[in-house]
């Protein structure tokens, strides 16, 4: 689909929608418990029925029944999907290394999902016990069962395999440790892992190596939960308005949140923009904004947004810290300046981040979204900073992510037409 964005003056909010980060985990958790959980949502996306494909190997269904997603017993598959999410192939690994209801699964997925990182969390799992087919390749098979011991896994690579290993070990006969190498970036993705399986009657210890796990539990329901709201995609709209003449937001976002992601709201304030907060409804409007350097180890998928707010803000921003980037939907840090560039942004690339001169406008122009639901959302709201339209190539990535974007984006002013649908 290839969607053609004008400027327009945007104003107004739309209503935020469910974290992915926090639903992945609570639907993951609540497949691992007994009997039948309702999580209360208002958002599925592609990586999302990723996750409800998974929890078929523990021989679990997730219903979606006026506006609750229904975890209970279903019929269990040898054969799952993951499709494109990095989140649910790395969570299921280590958890069908330990648990599922069948001998072997077989994990497909996409080709693109099976070229990045997965070691060395593979070789930590086939060192404990599992037994995992060639990684590199879909399908790939799962059978054997993890043993209790010490995992050591590196900071900087992917807090995922982390999380993965903290949801799997509490079912192994045994206790655990896990040793992280170095520090643990995106550390509050973790901790929302942490939170999510609290929730489930688990108690995980933080040491200074890492983590320590009891083994031989078992995931208890709380029967009923809520999935807070994301702050990950509230920033694009947040963003907009930081670059609109008139307050843009984002309605119900927790700001006692865990996700590292509400981050935006700080960051954004310290370009310049201002900041309207009532009855947890978040809002900006555009003042003088000047250049700011952004640390992205906690934060990087937020870099694509930001990147856009740096390229019109007075000065010289410096993000760093984002090396990770590369190894996402797309390699975003080259993603980011390509697609910026080619509407009149200054932007340069680093080992780690990007270098950005900021301009008065935007020009237009058309782009394509590399596959990736981040860069094609960044480039829509690019237009309420371009003087031409932007057209911008395979939009439907969104779906991954935030399938009703266009919806939210008209709610507050954004005009653009679609092609190819």
């Amino acid at each position: 689909m290839t969607v053609t964005f004008y400027p327009a003056k945007l104003s107004g909010t739309v209503s935020g929608i469910s974290s992915k980060s926090y639903l992945h985990r609570l639907l993951i958790c609540a497949a691992l418990s007994e009997g039948e959980t309702e999580i209360s949502f208002n958002t599925m996306s592609k990586d999302i029925s990723a996750t409800i494909s998974a929890i078929s190997a523990f021989g679990k269904t997730a219903e979606e029944i006026d506006g609750k997603l229904v975890v209970s017993d279903g019929k269990v598959s040898e054969i799952i999907n993951v499709n494109e999410s990095g989140s649910t192939f790395r969570f299921i690994l280590p958890i069908l290394s330990a648990r599922r209801s069948v001998d072997t699964v077989e994990i497909n997925g996409s080709d693109y999902l099976a070229s990045r990182p997965i070691s060395p969390l593979y070789e930590e799992l086939i060192a404990n016990g599992a037994v995992i087919s060639e990684k590199g390749k879909f399908p790939m098979t799962v059978s054997g069962k993890l043993k209790n011991g010490k995992y050591t896994l590196p900071g900087n690579i992917s807090s995922q395999f982390v999380s993965g290993l903290l949801l799997a070990l509490p079912m192994v006969d045994g206790n655990s440790e896990i040793h992280i190498v170095g520090e643990l970036q995106s550390k509050p993705y973790v901790d929302i892992t942490l939170e999510c399986m609290k929730l489930f009657g688990m108690d995980i210890t933080e040491t200074d190596y890492g983590y320590y796990v009891n083994g031989g539990r078992k995931y208890v329901s709380p029967v009923e939960l809520i999935c807070e709201n994301d702050y990950s995609n509230a920033a694009f709209f947040l963003t907009a308005g930081a670059l609109s003449e008139d307050f843009v937001g984002v309605e119900n976002l927790n700001p006692n949140t865990c996700q590292g992601d509400s981050k935006i709201v700080e960051i954004l304030a310290q370009f310049g923009s201002k900041k309207c907060v009532k009855d947890n409804n978040v809002l900006f409007a555009k003042d003088k904004l000047n250049a700011v350097d952004i640390d992205a180890t906690n934060i990087p998928d937020l870099v694509p947004i930001l990147s856009l707010a740096a390229a019109v803000s007075d000065g010289t921003t410096k993000i760093y810290g984002a090396e990770r980037l590369r190894f996402k939907e797309s390699d975003r840090l080259k993603s980011v300046s390509t697609v910026l560039n080619s509407l009149g942004a200054d932007i340069k690339e680093t080992d780690d981040g990007l270098i950005i001169n900021g301009v008065k406008k935007l020009k237009g122009g058309r782009v394509d979204s590399f596959n990736d639901h981040r860069i094609a959302m960044t480039s829509a709201i690019a237009s309420c900073v371009s003087d031409g339209k932007i057209v911008v190539e395979n939009f439907e990535a969104i779906t991954k992510s935030y399938p009703n974007f266009l919806d939210d984006f008209e709610k507050i002013g954004g005009k653009f037409k679609k092609e190819g649908v």
